[in-house]
This record gives structure tokens, sequence and C-alpha cells, in this order.
């Protein structure tokens, strides 16, 4: 069964590490995504997929959201930074502390992704991996689950915006775009980088984006349990890798 840590009692916790050792865990930022979406997307984003991606398996330990793990955010009004070493070493820490509790398959859904966190997080699962041979970890954006679309990551253009009309269609107010703005002008204005939302986003888009990413997540977690091999999420990040280069 799907616990919250959170929510959970030690007795309880123990219990589902015992059973199925999975931590389940977002990171978000708290910073604009355009005038069209929340200011914390990146974060109930991660939660939700995660959340799904736990109901689907119907197991694992969802741990609360690090709204506050973000670095390299955008120069835009209600948006907050942190420093970047001290962030590095909690989430360091952190994962460590998972592993001597007992996890063995740590995910982690990186909502907020600008690259210097994006390849520190990625390097930090395969040195942990190096330092824990029974350890599998991953640790990576939705679009490293989408390597067979080829869909790049972007910031509240036309894939978050797409997801969150899938997710959370309420939180989403599409004629908050401004319509009369040219590309280049509406992009610095109204601070989204990636394809035009406004002509592409969709939420059947954000469906079947929304559901690979679970797919993904979810056979890898099985092989992980199943084999006891890091296989599974080496080989994640190996065809989001080589897709940047076909």
């Amino acid at each position: 069964m799907l616990i919250e840590y959170i929510h959970s009692r030690p007795s309880q916790l123990e219990v589902a590490i015992r059973a199925f050792p999975v931590a389940l865990v977002p990171v978000g930022s708290l910073e604009w995504h355009g005038p069209h979406m929340p200011l914390g997307f990146d974060g109930v984003k991660a939660e939700a997929i995660l959340r799904k991606v736990g109901e689907t398996l119907n197991d694992g330990v969802l741990f609360p959201t690090m709204f506050y793990g973000a670095y390299h955010v955008m120069n835009f009004p209600y948006t907050y930074k942190h420093k970047v070493k001290p962030l590095q070493g909690q989430m360091t820490t952190f994962f460590e502390q998972l592993y001597e509790s007992g996890f063995r398959v740590i995910v982690v859904f990186v909502g907020h992704y600008p690259s210097l966190q994006v390849n520190f997080l990625e390097t930090l699962s395969m040195k942990m991996m190096k330092k824990h041979a029974d350890l599998c970890m991953f640790a990576g954006p939705e679009h490293y689950f989408l390597s067979r679309f080829k869909q790049p990551g972007d910031h509240a253009a036309t894939l978050e915006t797409s997801l969150g009309l899938s997710l959370f269609p309420q939180w989403i107010d599409m004629d908050a775009l401004p319509a009369d703005l040219e590309p280049a002008v509406f992009a610095k204005q109204c601070g989204v980088h990636g394809l035009d939302p406004r002509t592409n986003a969709s939420a059947e888009k954000g469906a079947m984006w929304k559901q690979e990413c679970i797919d993904v997540l979810v056979k890898g977690i099985k092989r992980s349990i199943s084999e006891k091999s890091q296989a599974a999420f080496r080989e994640i990040y190996a065809a989001y890798h080589d897709s940047l280069k076909a």
C-alpha cells in the first residue's frame, strides 16, 4: 500500500520499508510559471506524478515535496531562490539518510530543472549507486522519461502547460496569456521558455506525456525491485542521453 511519510507513524513506516523499500521524492520550486500557471507548479507536478506512480504500484513511501530545494530560478516576481552549495549538501545528506533508513530504491522527480540542478542530481544518483551496490536511484525531470517522444523540457511552455492542463485544469488559465504579442516578445515578457503554449499546448498531449512518465517509472521501479539491479534506472538515463544525439 502507498503511504505518505508525513502521515505515517514509525511502525507503519517500518512495515512499509520492509515490504517495499521505495522512496518517492518530489522536488520543486517557488517560482514564476508565466501568468497562466500556479507559482508552485514544479512541485505540485512532481508530487502528482509520483503519487500516481505509487498508486499504480499500490506501494512505496511518498515524501513531502522539497519546495525550498531550488536554485537558478527565473528573475520574475514571487520567485524565491536559494544558495547552491547548502542545498546540494542538504540533498546529499537527505538521500544518504534514506538509504540508511532502509530504502533501496529512491526516485527523485525533479520538477524544477535548470541544468546545474539536474546534472548535480543525476551525478549524485550515480555516485550513490557506485557507493552502495544494493541501491537503485534515479533523479531526473519529466523529459528524461519522454525519450521516445524526443520531447525537450521547457518552462511554462507546451510541455509544462500541457501537463498542467491534464493534471490541474482548475489551476491553469490560458486566457491569462496575451494573444497579441509576437513569440519573442511573448516569451520574454511572460517568462515562457519553449514551444509556444498558446498554439501548441493541450490536455490531450499532457495526458499522453503524463502516462508515459508513470509507465516508465513504474516499469523501472518494478525491475529494480525484482532484479535487485541498477540496470533499469541506468537504462532510462542512457535512453534520454542517446535521444539527444539522434
